[in-house]
């Protein structure tokens, strides 16, 4: 069987007029993963990120650290959702029954909270539009980059082989839900509890791919004391 490992970028800047790089704790907890990966998966043939920032950065630090020389192959199809996109699109269609939405709005580029119950809301939207919304990805286009991505992988690997995929939440949510026949609306709660640097490996023999583990982050916890747990 060959090994997969779905990692999920370091920390990001939330909350700054950059989102998308790596923090001073992002890139500590880039080269813990690094350090951890070294040690479970330091045969690996190859690295593959998406083309964020906080994707690519996290990348190279995790490739300082295993064995051998690596080159890190950059597919765009394991980007992140555009959830800025979402929301500027979709919420003003959206239903605001417990009128909070205006709340949540302003309060969500400084309160990771509500940024989260904000996400929640928009997510399971998009999920069920029935058509998709102009310059809005639809969730049927996501899931099939996504698959088509991870799909590539399995069948360009060797028995045995080792494989580093470094990238966001959603797409290993859907990948895992994916895996594990779950109906659409069951990826938000796998997403929600998805942890920065978080470790979920997949193993394949071709045809089968199986859930082995999810979001392992233990190895973070026991650097940090806590403080390296982190979901944003």
């Amino acid at each position: 069987m060959a090994s997969l490992y779905l990692v999920r970028h370091g920390q990001a800047s939330f909350g700054t007029h950059d989102y998308d790089r790596l923090s001073d704790l992002g890139v500590r907890q880039a080269r813990e993963a690094g350090d951890y990966l070294n040690v479970v998966a330091g045969n690996a043939v190859r690295i593959v990120c998406g083309s964020h920032v906080r994707q690519r950065d996290t990348a190279a630090e995790i490739a300082r650290c295993l064995s051998g020389t690596l080159s890190t192959q950059v597919d765009a199809r394991f980007d992140e959702a555009d959830f800025d996109a979402q929301v500027v699109h979709l919420m003003p269609s959206m239903e605001d029954a417990d009128g909070a939405r205006a709340t949540l709005l302003a309060e969500a580029k400084t309160s990771s909270r509500s940024y989260q119950k904000l996400l929640r809301r928009v997510f399971l939207h998009w999920q069920s539009l029935p058509e998709p919304v102009q310059r809005v990805e639809s969730w049927a286009a996501f899931a099939g980059r996504v698959g088509a991505a991870l799909q590539d992988l399995v069948q360009t690997s060797r028995p045995g082989e080792t494989t580093v995929v470094i990238t966001s939440a959603a797409v290993i949510a859907t990948l895992v839900g994916r895996i594990l026949g779950l109906p659409a609306d069951a990826v938000c709660p796998l997403f929600e509890v998805m942890m920065n640097c978080s470790v979920t490996r997949l193993l394949h023999d071709r045809e089968r791919i199986s859930l082995s583990s999810f979001n392992e982050c233990s190895y973070l916890a026991r650097a940090g004391a806590g403080e390296m747990l982190t979901y944003r």
